[in-house]
């Protein structure tokens, strides 16, 4: 089998990720979009509506849309489409120490409901099953968790997920690992 490589471009990495979030394919990532992520995820996890986990990704959901919406909604009708979400998404994590944070809290939240061995970090099969609630297939997740597991011990931490959204939506290095976030495009 040839070996994959990296995707070709920011622009195809984002619109990788812009996609993963417009879950009701309409162009705009939405309120309603987030809020149906957090039902996928908890749902894939088999965590109840309404526990501390649900809550909690909830409202890392809801804390990420709000950043969103500050930092990329250029034309204020609480929508962002794929030129806001391109050309804004640099700016955000350069500028918005906000965006950052809200960020951080998703993907600490995600962790803590996909954790399922409770242990703080995620596994492959723990990653795998949280990329394939966001829409990743298991092929590219296993890839990517390979690339990204960069200490080499077998589980990723929030930071080193943070640091790979990082560098997938704001490095111009085709061979940076945070690249394949969700493998290859």
């Amino acid at each position: 089998m040839p070996t994959k490589t990296p995707p070709s471009s920011r622009d195809a990495r984002l619109r990788k990720f812009f996609d993963f979030f417009d879950l009701d394919r309409d162009g705009d990532i939405t309120h309603d979009d987030l809020l149906a992520m957090a039902t996928r995820i908890a749902a894939a996890f088999d965590v109840p509506p309404g526990s501390p986990k649900d809550v909690a990704l909830t409202d890392a959901f809801q804390g990420f849309w709000h950043e969103l919406l500050k930092s990329l909604d250029i034309d204020g009708d609480r929508r962002i489409n794929d030129r806001e979400y391109r050309d804004g998404m640099i700016a955000a994590f350069a500028v918005s120490g906000g965006f950052e944070h809200g960020l951080r809290q998703l993907i600490k939240a995600a962790v803590e409901v996909a954790d399922t061995d409770g242990n703080g970090t995620l596994e492959p099969a723990e990653f795998r099953r949280l990329e394939e609630a966001i829409g990743n297939p298991a092929e590219d997740s296993a890839e990517a968790f390979a690339k990204l597991d960069t200490d080499n011990d077998g589980s990723l931490t929030v930071d080193e997920l943070l640091d790979a959204a990082r560098q997938f939506h704001t490095g111009t290095d085709l061979d940076a690992l945070g690249n394949w976030l969700f493998g290859s495009l």
